[in-house]
């Protein structure tokens, strides 16, 4: 958090600087150094992803307190699509193509994507409730807007579960090593994750 506020104020410096309301190379914070972070990369293994489903069909059944229809289908499909949180709640049905199996991201993090999908994602979104006055797929409690966050379904779920230290971007991480782990090729991998590099990808 400390780095993430480091660039933060690093970029507004530089804006500053540019727009001509600060003397040219006098941002203070390029002499700060930043603690160093080590990647978190956790993948659910078989016996994991066996409770993570079990606990997914108690929550549909009412089983869980405090997970909402919506939420459930949101972690469904990010772990179905490998796609970011964010990604997900700006489904909209427009950009849905069940008979073609596809989703359309027109702006997602790395920009346009067209994003396959198999049968039963094709399928869990062709059962989902839509709303008449809400173009979005995870739809919110406010008329029109899709789901704010997923942070207490979430936590709700792990601990029901017993999945420690798991965050909802893991699942993103099990998608991309199922994938790699099916025999699927570099390049295939990071199109299904939206990569502009490789690099990235070689991480699972």
């Amino acid at each position: 958090m400390a780095n993430r506020c480091l660039a933060l104020l690093s970029k507004a410096e530089n804006l500053a600087e540019r727009w001509g309301l600060r003397e040219r190379n006098t941002n203070f914070i390029r002499d700060i150094q930043k603690y160093e972070e080590v990647p978190r990369r956790r993948f659910l293994d078989t016996t994991e992803l066996a409770r993570l489903g079990e606990t997914l069909a108690k929550a549909e059944r009412g089983e869980v307190y405090g997970v909402s229809r919506s939420a459930l289908l949101a972690i469904r499909l990010l772990l179905q699509t490998g796609c970011r949180k964010g990604e997900i709640l700006d489904f909209r049905w427009d950009n849905v193509d069940l008979d073609h199996r596809r989703v359309i991201l027109p702006d997602s993090k790395t920009g346009f994507k067209s994003l396959p999908i198999n049968a039963p994602t094709a399928d869990l979104l062709g059962r989902a409730n839509r709303l008449p006055d809400n173009p979005y797929v995870i739809t919110g409690t406010k008329p029109g807007r899709p789901l704010a966050d997923l942070k207490k379904p979430w936590r709700r779920i792990c601990e029901a579960a017993q999945l420690e230290e798991l965050r909802i971007h893991d699942l993103r991480h099990t998608f991309g090593a199922m994938a790699a782990g099916s025999g699927q090729s570099l390049r295939m991998v990071g199109a299904l994750l939206g990569h502009r590099n490789e690099r990235t990808t070689m991480r699972y």
